[in-house]
């Protein structure tokens, strides 16, 4: 099995967002996004297949205990790593979501690097919700359904400017069917060959 270095990973996740970096919360986020599209977006709903690619590219899988902060939601195995002073983290859910978590990144650059991306890729997307979380206004909400392979997904990004050890977390689920909104139809039409 090939291992490649973690630091050409990052440079391909950088690579994948299509932004030049200037400052570290710029560059925080285009690595985290950079990290969601090969992990979340790459792999969506296939977490044995996201597994062996963090695996083959180098990511340690975190111990049980070490994973726990990370896993609270969905069951799943949690891969680390810290590039270029960035600490990121990928968890493949059991159910097949992924999560980035990163200790870098703004909100506005995270916003606007994931809509140039999912544009770039051809991925029709809808934003059915921007803004602070009413339970906890200093944590800011972006969520996308969008549409990959055929199957609408959620992608929840959450920033908080205030927690100095996490600033980002994404996250990439398959919606359930019996939660769609108007706007899904929308989307399962969008790009019908």
């Amino acid at each position: 099995m090939k291992r490649i270095a973690l630091g050409f990973v990052v440079l391909l996740a950088t690579a994948a967002a299509g932004n030049a970096a200037d400052s570290s919360a710029t560059s925080g986020s285009t690595q985290a996004i950079g990290l969601f599209r090969l992990a979340c977006l790459d792999h969506a709903g296939d977490s044995s297949g996201l597994r062996a690619f963090l695996e083959d590219h180098g990511l340690h899988q975190m111990t049980a205990d070490q994973a726990v902060p990370f896993v609270r939601t969905y069951p799943g195995a949690v891969y680390g790593a810290t590039a270029k002073g960035i600490r990121l983290a990928v968890a493949a859910h059991d159910n097949g979501a992924c999560s980035v978590f990163a200790d870098q990144g703004d909100m506005a650059d995270i916003d606007a690097t994931l809509d140039s991306l999912l544009r770039r890729l051809a991925v029709p997307f809808i934003v059915v919700r921007d803004g602070p979380m009413p339970q906890h206004p200093a944590v800011h909400d972006r969520v996308y359904h969008v549409k990959l392979g055929g199957t609408i997904y959620s992608a929840v990004i959450s920033t908080d400017e205030t927690n100095v050890a996490l600033k980002a977390i994404m996250t990439l689920a398959p919606r359930n069917p019996a939660d769609a909104v108007p706007q899904d139809a929308q989307l399962m039409e969008a790009a019908k060959p």
